[in-house]
Order: structure tokens, then C-alpha cells, then sequence
């Protein structure tokens, strides 16, 4: 008897030590690098990059690897920092000469480079990171996961990134848990130009608006959207793109007979704020939220601006 005991705790032993053995050698095998970002495998941690993108310079420095920047585009100036860095050109004509000198370990960009800038890289063995634009809120997590992985690597990087995309996340719902209950019964309409463009349900614009009911346009996709179909969703709210205001739509033969606009509930919004898609989105979501529901968000910016009447509309423009 006792002698099979011996063999069972042997046994039993082995099988732990094995266990701890297994599960030991899996989290030697979990790497930081290389890691996937996208379709590119990234090899070690990038110490230098080139960002082609004012909204990914940005949302670079929101995440903290602003240090790791040694190349912008002309547009990028935000936060103020970023002007100190020096330009790789225009987004569009790039100056891809200055990139090369500045041997960046990877070039990271919203939009695929021309054949002959690619080549040109590759020729110089720097890599090229494509993260395209987010169009929902879930691409948004997917595209804040994508630079945890860059800079932090497989291990940690998608958690930081996601812990990132929580705080946007977070503020969200902090303005929803805020609004009233009327809000999620309300229809609105985002004109981003009177001529016709309009953030229709497939676009990031629509996505961030939706906080404030449902969208006239959400069938429609590729943001246009037939004009009689939208009057007819009757649109209690219409939120127009900077510099656009009230006055364009009742001078405007296709929007001046929509009730928003007979009623003033126009309200005028920045939009490059959605083409940045960085934290700061939280601004116009909160600067609307007061323009709508002064009663519930009394913070002093987001109050009407002089000339916001019913005559001219209302601004909650970020400038």
C-alpha cells in the first residue's frame, strides 16, 4: 500500500512540475517582437518614425509617443509641440528625400505612398505602416490596438492601446449619461458641405453624432443621400459643418423647407475634429451637447455665441 501511494504522489508531482514547466515555457514564448501591426511585420521596438498623418501625429502625442517622432506633415500642429518638428513635406507631396535622411525606422501613414515613394523606402529598408482612417468606433479601438502593438509590441501593446481608446470611450458615455431622455428619440442630419455631402450611417461623423439620436441618413452610404428622402425623416436636429450656418440652409432651395431649418435648430460644428479622430472628438460631442441641452451641460464654452440666434443658428465650432 504504501508503496503505491509513493508511485501516485510521484506521479502527481510530475504532472505539476510539468504543468509549471509548460505554462513557464509559453510566457517565455510570448515575444514583444516581432509583432503584426496591420500588414506589416515590425521586427524590434521603433525608436524613430515618420509620421505622414496630422491625425496620427496626434493621436501619437495623445498616446504618448510623441518623443518618438523626428518627421511631420506641414499640416500637423497639434498640440503646439509638434511645429517643432521638422516637415517631410505636404500631406499628398511628400518630400521623400528628407525622409530617407532622416532614417526613420518606420513610416507611418493613413493613406497607401505612390509607387515611386514606396520604392524609394524601400530602397533605404524602412518600413511603411498603413493604419487607414477609422469609420466607427470600433475601427477607432482597432487603430489606437494597432500603435499599442507598434510601440509596446505584441505583449502589452494591445492593452495599452485599448486602455487608450477607454478614456475616448469613457468620455462618451459620460456626456450620453448626461443628456436627457428625449435625446435618444431625436433625429438629426450632419451637411458637412450644402452642396450635397452628408455623413451618411457608414461614416466615423455618423458613428460620433449618433450620441444625439438616430441619423436621417443612416440607410445612405458614401456620404451622399437623396435630399426628398431625408425630408422626409423629418430631422428634429441639423448639425452643419464650420463655415456653414443657418443662413446657408434657408437660402438653400434644397434644406430652407426642413423643419430644423424653420425652427433654428441648426447648429454649426468643426469638422476637422472628426478628421483627426484623437481624443479631442470629445470636444464638438460636448460643445453640441450644451448647444442642444444648455439645461444639462453649462459649461461656459459651449454656450450659443452672440451672433447664435434663430435668425443665424447656432455655433459650436471649436476654434
Amino acid at each position: 500500500m504504501k508503496r503505491i501511494i509513493a508511485v501516485v504522489l510521484t506521479l502527481v508531482l510530475f504532472g505539476t512540475l510539468t504543468a509549471c514547466d509548460i505554462q513557464n515555457k509559453k510566457e517565455e514564448e510570448i515575444q514583444a517582437y516581432p509583432v503584426r501591426v496591420a500588414n506589416v511585420t515590425v521586427e524590434t521596438q521603433p525608436e524613430k518614425v515618420a509620421c505622414l498623418s496630422p491625425s496620427l501625429t496626434e493621436i501619437l502625442f495623445e498616446h504618448g509617443y510623441g518623443d518618438k517622432v523626428v518627421l511631420r506633415t506641414e499640416d500637423a500642429d497639434y498640440p503646439e509641440e509638434v511645429k517643432k518638428i521638422p516637415s517631410a513635406g505636404k500631406t499628398g507631396h511628400l518630400d521623400t528625400a528628407a525622409i530617407v535622411a532622416a532614417l526613420p525606422d518606420v513610416v507611418l501613414t493613413h493613406d497607401s505612398l505612390s509607387k515611386k515613394d514606396m520604392e524609394a523606402l524601400e530602397t533605404a529598408k524602412i518600413q511603411v505602416v498603413v493604419l487607414p482612417m477609422a469609420k466607427n468606433l470600433k475601427e477607432l479601438k482597432t487603430l489606437y490596438q494597432n500603435i499599442g502593438l507598434l510601440f509596446l509590441g505584441q505583449k502589452d501593446g494591445g492593452q495599452a492601446g485599448a486602455d487608450q481608446f477607454a478614456k475616448v470611450e469613457s468620455g462618451i458615455n459620460a456626456i450620453k449619461a448626461k443628456l436627457p431622455a428625449e435625446a435618444a428619440e431625436s433625429t438629426f442630419l450632419y451637411i458637412i458641405n450644402p452642396s450635397g455631402i452628408i455623413a451618411t450611417g457608414d461614416t466615423f461623423e455618423s458613428s460620433i453624432l449618433s450620441v444625439f439620436g438616430t441619423n436621417a441618413a443612416e440607410t445612405a452610404t458614401g456620404y451622399t443621400a437623396g435630399v426628398k428622402e431625408l425630408q422626409e425623416k423629418n430631422p428634429t436636429i441639423i448639425f452643419i459643418a464650420d463655415p456653414y450656418g443657418l443662413p446657408h440652409l434657408q437660402s438653400n432651395a434644397d434644406y430652407k423647407n426642413f423643419g430644423a431649418v424653420k425652427n433654428g435648430k441648426v447648429y454649426t460644428i468643426d469638422n476637422t475634429l472628426f478628421a483627426l479622430q484623437s481624443s479631442r472628438i470629445l470636444e464638438v460631442i460636448q460643445k453640441a451637447a450644451a448647444a442642444l441641452y444648455p439645461e444639462s451641460f453649462t459649461e461656459p464654452e459651449a454656450e450659443p455665441s452672440e451672433e447664435s440666434t434663430s435668425e443665424a443658428g447656432t455655433s459650436v465650432a471649436s476654434k
